[in-house]
């Protein structure tokens, strides 16, 4: 039940898709630069198979589970998205760009910011872009922005814990992952990924490691986002 109704929250907000230019990139934005930065993420090994999976033809199609203590490669960094070997698998590690968009005046310490992280991802921490206000604001992130016809997954490894706020649950709790291609890709499409800060929600709702992946011409292309929220560690998995 639990995560059912994590996706059903995800996929209303993703609802929306435009094959105009996303809303979000009509905005201006406060560049914060992490591109020299280096964080590497694990995932378990069953949703490693399937990331691996694409770069085969009619490779595994994902779907969400759970793997407790399972783990397999991490989302290494690599200077410049040069292509590597991982294992037998030719791999590109690209880079990516998160951007946070203020629906409420104010919300966001530096106003509509973008994140530039480096080959491979990196990670954020929600507590240096979001003042300690109630609002709501937008979350979008972008991977692979020239490939146009390419097929992108997105999975999501929730790292925050589930709780109640006023009889209703928020966080799809520890050890758990899910695709959520579809409704993060119509997301970007659009306005992005709303969510509202008040008691937190914006952490529960966002706080784990999002997995990039994408196959073309015989490569897979990898990046990873950890997003964590280091003044209310207590909403998080450990």
């Amino acid at each position: 039940m639990k995560r059912l109704s994590f996706l059903g929250a995800v996929v209303t907000v993703f609802s929306a898709c435009s094959h105009d230019s996303p809303i979000w990139k009509s905005y201006v934005f406060t560049t914060h630069d992490q591109s020299r930065s280096a964080a590497s993420a694990d995932l378990p090994r069953s949703l490693w198979e399937k990331i691996t999976g694409l770069i085969h033809e009619g490779g595994t199609s994902a779907s969400g589970g759970s793997d407790g203590a399972e783990q397999g490669a991490d989302g290494e960094n690599t200077s410049g998205g040069s292509a590597r070997r991982l294992g037998q698998l030719p791999s590109v590690f690209s880079p990516i760009r998160v951007y946070l968009v203020e629906k409420n005046q104010g919300i966001l310490t530096k106003g509509n910011t973008e994140i530039i992280l480096p080959a491979g991802g990196g990670e954020i921490d929600l507590s240096d872009f979001v003042q300690a206000k109630n609002g709501s604001f937008y979350f979008a992130a972008e991977f692979l922005p020239k490939l146009e016809k390419v097929e992108r997954k997105v999975f999501f490894l929730s790292g925050a814990r589930e709780r109640d706020i006023q009889g209703e649950r928020f966080g799809a709790g520890c050890h758990t992952y899910f695709d959520v291609s579809s409704a993060f890709n119509k997301a970007v499409s659009r306005e992005g990924f709303l969510v509202n800060t008040t008691d937190g929600r914006h952490i529960s709702a966002l706080a784990g490691t999002f997995f990039f992946a994408a196959a073309h011409e015989g490569k897979l292309y990898l990046a990873s986002l950890i997003v964590k929220d280091s003044v209310r560690r207590k909403l998080q998995c450990p």
